[in-house]
């Protein structure tokens, strides 16, 4: 598996364990629509609970189901599981599929990834589409 620090992706430092309200939200001004709409995900939230105590494919699959009814912030972390292989084999083309719905829904980490995805595959032009 490649070193995500060295390929340049830009997965949130964990330390282990999600938060339900991650203070990179308010930075980002789409803070208080994603926290409301996070708090009121029941699968989101199990998903987190599943995921801190190391239930990785049981949070796979509840931000699986999150993730298909909108939810970016799932989608988001289900594009990071694929990447690291956490849970659910590693896929790179299911990582990138999952990325690329949380950014169009203005996710800025998914957004970040997924210029720096194009960006190493077709240069500049395909990093600022």
């Amino acid at each position: 598996m490649e070193d995500k620090a060295q390929s340049g992706l830009q997965h949130i430092p964990l330390g282990g364990a999600l938060a339900l309200h991650s203070v990179r939200s308010s930075i980002f001004a789409r803070g208080r629509r994603d926290a409301a709409n996070s708090s009121s995900n029941s699968d989101y939230q199990r998903a987190v609970a599943e995921y801190n105590v190391g239930r990785f494919p049981e949070a796979a699959a509840r931000f699986s189901q999150a993730a298909d009814r909108g939810h970016a912030e799932s989608q988001y972390i289900l594009s990071t599981m694929y990447d690291a292989g956490k849970g659910v084999p590693q896929d790179e083309a299911q990582a990138a599929r999952w990325e690329r719905m949380a950014a169009e829904q203005g996710h800025v980490y998914a957004q970040a990834n997924l210029s720096f995805r194009s960006y190493s595959a077709s240069g500049f032009a395909g990093a600022f589409e």
